[in-house]
C-alpha cells in the first residue's frame, strides 16, 4: 500500500502510549491553506491525491512544488483563499486550495 505525501505527514509514530501524548493536531500544524493565518509564508511540497484533477490547473498557475507563496486573505465564507506567488495575486477556490500540500518551513534542498 502506498501513501501520498498528505496522508504520510498526518501519521505520527511514537513509543509513548497514546493516552500520554498531546493531540497530533496541536503538535503538527494543518497543511490546508484555509487554516493558515494571513501573512503566513508557505512552500508547496506536492498535491493531495484526492484532488489530482486540479494538478494541471495548479501547474498552469505556477503553483508547482518548491514554489513559495504568502497568504493574503481568506473570504468570510471560507470558499476563497487569496495568495501571492512571485509578485502576483491568485484567488484559489476551496478545492484548488485544498489540493495543495504545503509546509510553513523551508523545504530541504
Amino acid at each position: 500500500m502506498g501513501l501520498g505525501a498528505f496522508v504520510a505527514r498526518r501519521i505520527w509514530v511514537s513509543a509513548e502510549p497514546a493516552h500520554s501524548l498531546t493531540s497530533a493536531a496541536s503538535v503538527h500544524p494543518s497543511t490546508y491553506l484555509r487554516d493558515l493565518p494571513v501573512g503566513t509564508r508557505a512552500y508547496i511540497v506536492g498535491y493531495d491525491r484526492v484532488f489530482l484533477g486540479y494538478c494541471g490547473k495548479l501547474l498552469n498557475m505556477g503553483l508547482k512544488p518548491g514554489t513559495e507563496l504568502r497568504i493574503l486573505r481568506h473570504d468570510s465564507a471560507g470558499q476563497l483563499v487569496e495568495v501571492e506567488v512571485g509578485g502576483l495575486s491568485l484567488r484559489l477556490a476551496k478545492p484548488e486550495a485544498d489540493a495543495l500540500c504545503v509546509e510553513t518551513a523551508l523545504p530541504s534542498p
